[in-house]
C-alpha cells in the first residue's frame, strides 16, 4: 500500500503519534513538494514503511528515528534545508534497541545546506558494519561540504554509487565514485 500526498501545500504533519496513525500495511509514503519544515519523529515508529520521499520542503533537520526505521530501504530528502546530519551518537539515543544500525539502500540528501558528513556514519564499528551497511546509494550533491572524512574513505569507496560535490579547496569538484555492482 502506498500514499501521496504532494502538491497539497501541507505545512506540517499531524503533531501526535504520526506513525501509529498510518495503516500497518503501509509499504510507501510520498510527501514531497509540499512545505513541510518540521517532522514528527513519531513517523520513524513506522514498523513497516519501506520508502519515504520528503524530498521538495522545507524541512531543516531529519529526526533521528528516520535513520534507524525498522524496514526503510530508501529516504529522499533533496532539495530541503538540512543543514546538520545526527551523529552517531544521537542516533544511538534515539533507539530503543542495544544495535543503532540503518538498512537504507538509497539515501539522497542533495540540495540541501550540509557542510559535513559525520565521520562516524561510515566508520566499521566493533561489530564489522558501519551505520548503513547496506547503502548503495548515497547522494550528496549541491550541498556545500567541506570536505569528505578521511577516516571514512576505505568504507565510503564500496558503494555502487556515491554522488558528493566538495567545495573546501577548489570552487567545485564534483566526485563520483562507482563500486562493485554486484554489491547493489
Amino acid at each position: 500500500m502506498f500514499v501521496r500526498l504532494f502538491f497539497c501545500s501541507f505545512v506540517r504533519l499531524f503533531a501526535g503519534d504520526f506513525g501509529q496513525i498510518l495503516p500497518p500495511q503501509l509499504k510507501s509514503l510520498q510527501l514531497s513538494n509540499n512545505l513541510i519544515a518540521t517532522l514528527p519523529s513519531s513517523l520513524g515508529l513506522h514498523q513497516h514503511l519501506e520508502k519515504l520521499y520528503l524530498n521538495n520542503n522545507k524541512i531543516d533537520s531529519i529526526p533521528e528515528t528516520y535513520l534507524v526505521m525498522a524496514r526503510l530501504e530508501i529516504l529522499h530528502l533533496q532539495y530541503n534545508q538540512i543543514d546538520v546530519l545526527p551523529t552517531l551518537e544521537i542516533l544511538e539515543n534515539a533507539t530503543t534497541t542495544k544495535t543503532t544500525t540503518s538498512i537504507i539502500q538509497r539515501l539522497n540528501l542533495s540540495y540541501n545546506r550540509i557542510h559535513d558528513i559525520p565521520v562516524e556514519w561510515f566508520v566499521v564499528r566493533d561489530n564489522n558494519t558501519t551505520l548503513f551497511p547496506k547503502l548503495n546509494v548515497f547522494s550528496l550533491h549541491g550541498n556545500l561540504l567541506g570536505g569528505v572524512p578521511i577516516e571514512s574513505v576505505q568504507e565510503i569507496r564500496n558503494y555502487y554509487q556515491l554522488d558528493l560535490l566538495v567545495r573546501k579547496f577548489k570552487p567545485l569538484i564534483k566526485i563520483v565514485l562507482m563500486g562493485d555492482e554486484n554489491r547493489g
